[in-house]
């Protein structure tokens, strides 16, 4: 029997052909090729995601089958058409020459021109060449141009397919049952079972494993398969483990065990790298066991031994699960769900070294063994830095991570060509803008997000996704607002994904954040995880039983008799530890580097001298890892200076951790080794460089043993990172670290640094560096002035308990009587302090700071010492704004009549001096004051200040006019409180809604926080409770950001009634909850500005009216029907009173 002539070159009825999928209904009358049939069969196994299409025999026009791939659906972008792949089969006898090819493919385009340019895009040709001749196809590819170029051409030898039917020895028996019987179909049976090759020819397995690893570490298995078949295999993989297996344990992936009912599969396309990660619970020499690799028939390919690996004795790094069971068991729950809500949100919030990243690598080997595709990405610290989070996602996701220096622009292609015909050109200067580090809009940052859910959703077509988020500590307030933008378009778009996808996002609480001379306390990060749509889960600090049950598990894993050496360990690590587990490992990892601890072979620990005691009784985690890293600068000073180096630098921080690597292995044979000895670097490189903040905030401090390391990394910085401000920034942090340092050419870098374009965090890193240097190398610049630029960029990115400190500092540099501008700079201090104060309710502060600028101005020009006229003017100026700042704090304090004549005199002055700045900005000061007893006297001077203020040119300028252009809104809003005009209203909410845009693009936060309550107070009026609520609470991040005390309470409030109002909708018990909750958070506020300013009695009248409104919705009684205080500006709606400020 010839097997091409009889049997797959003859034609049959599709109705004989009962397995076969690729044939229609509507074709099943007519004949088809059986070999064409299986060909597209055997695609439609291996491509499932496409629809394939055997064609008739008759009428084909050289199309032997089509593909059409549909496109996966995402919002925002145009539903397209499927595209489509078309095949033809050639069996040739003869020669089959260039130019066959050449016509075979001319008319497969003409069959696409045809049948189908119109309506669908053409993807690939797929070509299958059946000859007795030795013929390469890919060579013929060369040098041929063909229409339509944005197709792919895929030459495949039928052989592949022949091959592949020998690995799945059911198929053909299966295709063919209805054609031929078992007895003519074995002549083709044998006839691919013959086919020369052995297993060995089709598939090469190659095993890479560790050679060393200590106890619980774990164990990357490398398996790499490698198919000479063209074609995509799916084979199975099973684990077959060591004799004496007590000792080995399996992490991943779970279903790889032997005589599992849910078999690991493999999907093989030309070469494939697996990693199977193991572990060892004891020492010693280790047998890791056996591969198995099965095809899907079953039949055993190839049977590999994954070697030997000794397990050295070491300090375990075992998960302990009792005290965040609740979080371990709802976020594996989640993991494992069907719901119909495709996306989940999880935050862990806790203190440093509780156990949140221990949690979160063990949920991430949950999601792996859950056929998660897990992504982790790890906010550097350094708000400088606040687009790295984002950026690595998206990296990670685009499988895209260069070892050398990341080009940002490669980030942004291979994000458009991930997403192809998905990628929306609206987004295109948005996102590049974005990975270049540009300035950006929220309308940039909306199409973003909508970017990353595209993105997303295309990985989510595939399988479900895992992504943690760590360190979000330090995530800065833009990447915040851009993953609650990627939040809510993922709850809007649920039905787009068809996978799973859990966020978890993981950082601290309840500690403040520290760079350089900045405490930052992470607010964003709080109230982002407290977002409706993140289910959160707080790791509180562990009991004394927690703590001792964990204590045990590490240096007794096997549950022996407890013998005196153990105990007295045990009574060591509860003294000195506080009990945290993160205290616990550093100090027995200590303990264990100082020789004083005994570990057997079995991982069971015992103190050499049950006698030992140590030297303080009050161990701080920094204290325990300082003595670490003292340890080994002696032991290894060579690797820790480099690690130094590496915690000084900010920029391309992993890829630089790649460079410290190479030069260390240069220097050091066994590296590897070295690295988990001083297990100070992670061993995930690639994931995250020190295990803990703590080691770099540490390193940080140390110095250098050889500054020859330093002239390494400036040299490759010069050559990789010539054009970047960041690495500039670096190479001068590096220089410093030398000892012997050239100051002079440190302050010339630095000066040239800030006089180019950079940005308010460069700049703010280089006064900080200049604060470094000994004061007579940064003569270009002085100290006051330094400072004074530090609190100006501390309020632009909303950080004023900064600004106070760096205004602080000024008050304190010492100059001479008669440096006159030092004086200026200290005069300008109590300013700015006095304004800050007021601010934040702390009045009585305001009031002595600015009355001591006040005499100290005074002093000056009576004394008229001046030799330059427009020092002299600047002087009287301050003097002015310094009599408004105390109008404005007497204002706020209840005191209207009394501030008053200080703006007048304010006024006065400036006329008299024809300062126009001076005159406008007395009269808006004023005319909010105003606004109290006169609303139309009010508005009309707010006008006036607006109409003779300054342009828009400075940062400090836009940000003045954008306050008096709110300023008039809220006067608008009080003429409407008068006269009830809608027409006004809707006016009044249009502009502030314009403005609201235009400031959150500003990071204009005072401003925008007053102008967000405005609009809130509008959508009030106009009965949208919703709209005002999103508003309100985009002030309060806004005022919680600044701490601006005098608005949070009164927006605490105002949420607070607006909870009441939709409760009054719905009767939704909810929704009366949330009202006490936020009134309690008002309230406290509202009390501690009470008490800050006790013996200020005015202050105390006007805020005992809001005070009782918070303790009337607490104890849900009846609101105080008396009419609020005047010195306070609120709108009445229905019986609630909505504040705006004082």
């Amino acid at each position: 029997m010839e097997i091409w002539k009889d049997l797959l070159l003859k034609n049959k009825k599709g109705t004989e052909f009962v397995n076969a999928r690729t044939i229609s209904e509507t074709d099943r009358d007519k004949k088809f090729q059986v070999f064409e049939v299986l060909i597209t069969e055997t695609l439609a196994i291996i491509d499932p995601e496409t629809e394939w299409h055997s064609l008739p025999v008759q009428g084909d026009e050289g199309v032997d089958f089509i593909g059409e791939i549909q496109p996966i659906q995402v919002p925002y972008i145009i539903s397209r058409p499927p595209e489509v792949v078309l095949g033809q089969i050639k069996r040739r006898k003869g020669n089959y020459t260039k130019d066959n090819f050449h016509l075979d493919i001319i008319k497969i385009i003409e069959y696409y021109s045809n049948q189908y340019a119109k309506d669908s895009a053409l993807f690939e040709i797929i070509h299958v060449l059946s000859t007795d001749s030795n013929v390469d196809l890919s060579q013929w590819m060369e040098n041929i141009t063909f229409p339509y170029t944005a197709y792919k051409i895929l030459p495949v030898n039928a052989l592949d397919f022949l091959r592949f039917w020998k690995i799945n020895s059911n198929f053909v028996p299966w295709e063919l049952s209805g054609i031929y019987s078992e007895q003519q179909l074995q002549p083709l049976l044998d006839y691919i079972d013959n086919l020369q090759e052995n297993w060995d020819d089709l598939i090469q397995v190659h095993i890479k494993t560790d050679s060393l690893a200590r106890i619980d570490d774990e164990i990357a298995v490398k398996i790499t398969l490698t198919s000479t078949v063209d074609l995509s295999l799916s084979l199975f993989a099973e684990w077959i483990p060591p004799e004496d297996c007590s000792h080995i344990v399996l992490l991943y992936p779970s279903n790889i065990i032997a005589n599992n009912i849910c078999k690991y599969v493999i999907n093989v396309y030309r070469e494939l790298c697996v990693t199977m990660r193991l572990k060892s619970i004891a020492s010693g020499r280790k047998n890791l066991g056996t591969i198995n690799i099965y095809s899907p028939s079953g039949t055993l390919i190839c049977n590999k031994e994954l070697g030997w690996i000794d397990i050295r004795p070491g300090i375990a790094d075992k998960f302990f699960s009792l005290p965040c069971e609740k979080s371990l068991t709802g976020i594996k729950k989640a993991l494992k769900t069907d719901a119909v809500q495709k996306y989940q949100a999880f935050a862990l919030i806790g203190q440093g070294g509780i156990g949140k990243t221990r949690l979160a690598q063990e949920l991430s080997l949950v999601a792996q063994n859950e056929a998660y595709y897990t992504v982790a990405v790890q906010n550097v610290n350094d708000f400088h830095n606040s687009r790295n989070l984002i950026l690595d996602m998206i990296m990670k996701l685009v499988n895209f991570e260069n070892q050398v220096i990341i080009s940002y622009e490669n980030i942004h292609e291979k994000l458009r060509t991930k997403l192809g015909a998905n990628f929306s050109i609206e987004w295109n200067s948005s996102v590049l803008s974005y990975v270049l580090g540009e300035d950006i809009s929220d309308s940039d940052l909306e199409n973003i997000a909508k970017c990353i859910l595209t993105l997303l959703i295309v990985q989510l077509h595939h399988q479900p996704l895992f992504i943690w988020f760590s360190d979000m500590h330090w995530a800065s307030k833009e990447t915040i607002i851009l993953l609650q933008k990627i939040l809510r378009l993922l709850k809007l778009n649920n039905d787009f994904l068809n996978h799973h996808l859990l966020l978890l996002f993981e950082g601290r609480d309840g500690d403040t954040l520290q760079i350089e001379e900045k405490v930052i306390f992470p607010y964003k990060w709080l109230e982002f995880s407290k977002d409706e749509k993140i289910k959160s889960y707080k790791l509180g600090t562990w009991t004394d039983e927690d703590s001792l049950e964990f204590v045990k598990m590490l240096i007794n894993p096997f549950n022996k008799p407890q013998s005196p050496d153990m105990k007295a360990l045990i009574q060591l690590l509860m003294k000195y530890s506080s009990g945290n587990p993160m205290h616990i490992k550093e100090l027995l990892r200590f303990l264990n580097e100082k020789g004083n601890i005994h570990i057997s072979e079995d991982g069971t620990l015992a103190l050499v001298n049950p006698n030992l005691s140590l030297d303080s009784t009050n161990f701080e985690i920094s204290e325990i890892i300082l003595k670490r890293i003292n340890f080994f600068q002696e032991k290894y000073p060579d690797i820790i200076d480099y690690y130094i180096i590496l915690s000084v630098i900010t920029c391309n921080e992993k890829e630089m951790y790649g460079y410290v690597r190479k030069q260390l292995v240069k220097k050091y044979f066994d590296y590897e080794l070295l690295e988990k000895d001083i297990g100070i670097v992670s061993a995930e490189h690639a994931e995250k460089i020190f295990l803990h903040e703590y080691y770099k905030e540490l390193l940080k401090k140390q110095y250098l043993k050889d500054d020859s390391i330093v002239d390494d990394f400036t040299k490759y910085y010069e050559k990789h990172c010539a054009d970047s401000i960041d690495s500039c920034i670096d190479i001068v942090l590096l220089q410093l670290q030398k000892d012997d340092v050239e100051f002079t050419l440190i302050a010339h870098e630095l000066e040239n640094i800030l006089n180019e374009n950079c940005n308010d965090y460069q700049a703010l890193k280089c006064y900080q560096i200049l604060l470094r240097l000994p004061s007579k190398y940064r003569n270009f610049i002085r100290e006051e002035e330094i400072y004074f630029q530090m609190s100006d960029i501390a309020i632009r990115i909303a950080s004023w308990k900064d600004s106070q400190t760096y205004l602080k500092k000024i008050l304190k540099v010492k100059h001479k009587e008669s440096d006159l501008e030092g004086e200026l700079y200290q005069i300008i201090a109590c300013k700015n302090l006095g304004n800050m104060y007021g601010v934040t309710l702390e009045l009585e502060q305001s009031l002595a700071i600015c009355k001591e600028g006040i005499k100290r101005t005074a002093t000056h020009i009576e004394k008229n010492e001046f030799s330059d006229a427009t020092l002299q003017a600047e002087f009287e100026r301050q003097y002015e704004m310094l009599l408004n700042r105390i109008a404005v704090s007497y204002w706020f304090a209840g005191q209207p009549e009394t501030s008053a004549p200080y703006q007048e005199r304010a006024l006065l002055l400036a006329q008299k001096r024809k300062d126009i700045y001076a005159i406008a900005h007395t009269l808006y000061e004023s005319g909010m004051r105003q606004l109290h007893q006169d609303v139309h006297l009010g508005i009309e001077n707010i006008k006036r200040a607006l109409e003779i203020l300054p342009g828009k040119d400075k940062f400090t300028e836009r940000q003045e006019k954008y306050l008096v252009e709110t300023e008039l809104l809220i006067g608008q809003l009080l003429l409407y409180a008068e006269n009830n005009d809608m027409n006004l209203l809707v006016s009044i909410q249009h502009e502030s809604e314009k403005l609201c845009q235009q400031l959150l693009e500003e990071n204009a936060n005072y401003e925008s926080t007053l102008c967000n309550i405005v609009n809130g107070i509008c959508n009030i009026m106009l009965g949208e409770y919703e709209k005002a609520m999103n508003r309100f609470f985009t002030a309060l991040n806004s005022s919680n950001l600044g701490e601006f005390n005098t608005l949070r309470w009164k927006i605490y409030l105002n949420i607070a009634e607006t909870f009441l109002l939709l409760y009054e909708q719905t009767k939704d018990s909810f929704l009366q909850e949330q009202a006490v909750r936020y009134a309690k958070c008002g309230r406290k506020i509202l009390y501690a500005a009470m008490e800050t300013n006790k013996n200020l009695d005015s202050y105390q009248k006007i805020t005992e009216t809001p005070y009782c409104y918070f303790n009337s919705i607490i104890d849900n009684t009846e609101f105080p029907i008396e009419k609020p205080e005047k010195p306070m500006i609120q709108v009445k709606y229905k019986t609630f009173y909505f504040y705006i400020m004082d």
